[in-house]
């Protein structure tokens, strides 16, 4: 299964990419491709959660490998569902 990605808006911030995203999970765990080459910071606000205990890598998978450009998320529980906005280039 996926979690669902859906990209707001795409912007630049000074001399980094921005990208607004919506995600909505129906899993434990997902690494999220984001387009970008490699992120630097990752802001996350719930929308609408179960719970706080949802773990976000940046540049990681979810099961801890490097993938840059990717976030890694674990511990989720499905229909928990945030405000996701990455820096990076």
């Amino acid at each position: 299964m996926a979690y669902t990605v859906t990209t707001t808006k795409k912007t630049v911030f000074g001399d980094e990419r921005v990208h607004h995203m919506t995600i909505l999970a129906d899993a434990t765990t997902q690494t999220i491709a984001t387009g970008m080459a490699v992120l630097e910071s990752i802001a996350v606000s719930h929308k609408s959660a179960t719970s706080g205990l949802a773990k976000w890598k940046i540049n990681v998978g979810a099961e801890g490998t490097s993938t840059v450009g990717s976030i890694g998320v674990s511990s989720c529980v499905s229909g928990d569902e945030y405000y996701v906005t990455v820096f990076g280039r």
